[in-house]
């Protein structure tokens, strides 16, 4: 994705274990929010964005042999395959997706990333079949900080922020979430957010470190000073620091079996 400022192939062994900490920090919460949904067995799923792949594979576990699974990603190098989970190559800006053709879509993490993330986002309702349900999540950026103030720290937190919106992205569109679901015709929406506070060293601060580390030149092209840079890590591998993360907001709810009160099933601005 053009606004996506952690791409896989520019160096895929680290950002592989960036994505597998997102994993394990992110994976919980939304399970919850899966196991509150119900994903049955023999449903049919589209993971979009699949990213590393776990989600995937949980689906593919729950839909059991009689279901299938679809991940799609713009580099699909991380992604396994099995009998019921397939993963192709697509980029959701631009690339027809199936429409009416899923039981569940879930999505975590791309709509942050794409200043095409309306359009994403009705592409993605529209591969819902009717009476099926929408998932997404992602995060809100700005709850990153110390316990304590450190405007050092602040300096470089906010800088992802800024990378973000210079690429078009949206680094605090997670409380959006549902307001965006609900204009997209999406109905019986629900939602839940998920924020950590962890000392340094930690899962959650080796995630935002090496999230740091990932974006270096473009926080230095800032003007952070390697200085800040540098004291922002420190903080992030100190377990004496105490740390807010980010928050996960996850949506979801259901695309309507019958044309809303505008005559449109599911489309913006159509309910």
């Amino acid at each position: 994705m053009s606004a996506y400022i952690l791409p896989q192939e520019s160096d895929r062994e680290r950002e592989r274990q960036r994505l597998a900490l997102n994993q394990s920090y992110l994976d919980a919460h939304t399970v919850r929010c899966l196991d509150a949904i119900g994903v049955a067995s023999g449903w049919r799923c589209l993971d979009a964005g699949a990213g590393g792949g776990s989600i995937s594979r949980l689906l593919a576990d729950r839909v059991g042999e009689d279901g299938s699974v679809l991940a799609l990603d713009l580099d699909i190098a991380l992604l396994d395959e099995r009998p019921n989970l397939k993963a192709r190559r697509h980029d959701l800006r631009t690339d027809p997706l199936p429409e009416s053709a899923f039981d569940l879509v879930h999505t975590r993490l791309l709509l942050t990333h794409l200043p095409e993330r309306e359009e994403v986002l009705s592409r993605l309702v529209r591969a819902v079949r009717p009476g099926g349900t929408l998932v997404v999540g992602d995060f809100t950026y700005a709850t990153v900080r110390r316990n304590r103030p450190d405007a050092r720290f602040e300096r470089v937190a906010e800088a992802y922020g800024t990378v973000s919106r210079r690429a078009g992205g949206d680094p605090a569109i997670g409380p959006a979430l549902p307001g965006m679901l609900e204009r997209h015709g999406i109905t019986g929406v629900r939602a839940e957010a998920s924020r950590g506070y962890h000392p340094g060293g930690s899962l959650m601060a080796r995630l935002i470190g090496m999230t740091f580390e990932r974006i270096r030149e473009q926080i230095l092209a800032l003007g952070v000073g390697e200085a800040d840079l540098a004291h922002a890590q420190r903080v992030l591998r100190d377990p004496s620091a105490g740390l807010y993360g980010h928050e996960l907001w996850t949506s979801w709810g259901i695309r309507p079996a019958r044309p809303g009160p505008q005559g449109a099933d599911g489309g913006p601005g159509s309910a």
